[in-house]
């Protein structure tokens, strides 16, 4: 699947924001194919992206639990926390705001993902 992203850095955040999903993740290799997994809340996922930019390839699969524990015990180098508030910007888009946590405490950044190349200009 092709995943059209564009990221942008939050210099000011909007009021009131929507109740969080509390996110963490953790890298087991970010080299040509990123290789992740995320707990957000109650879910367990195993992500590969692969490319560069705005259009990247993208595969998710849902974890159980004791494989999410697993993979997470081996992934040691990169581990983000961060809470994501889901914000609809009308046009069938969501915004992702996502606020850092840990280490990364202060960085604010926001993801929106297009169906196209023409919508994502």
């Amino acid at each position: 699947m092709i995943e059209r992203e564009r990221r942008f850095l939050v210099a000011s955040l909007p009021e009131p924001l929507p109740q969080p999903s509390r996110i963490q993740q953790a890298y087991l290799t970010t080299g040509p194919a990123s290789v992740r997994v995320r707990r957000s809340d109650d879910q367990h996922t195993l992500t590969v992206k692969t490319g560069s930019g705005r259009n990247r390839h993208e595969i998710e699969r849902d974890l159980e639990p004791e494989e999410f524990e697993a993979l997470w015990a081996a992934a040691t180098e990169l581990r983000i926390a961060k809470r994501r508030h889901r914000i609809d910007i009308g046009n069938a888009l969501t915004a992702e705001l996502d606020l850092y946590d840990g280490s990364l405490e202060g960085h604010r950044l926001v993801e929106v993902e297009f169906d196209s190349d023409v919508a994502a200009d």
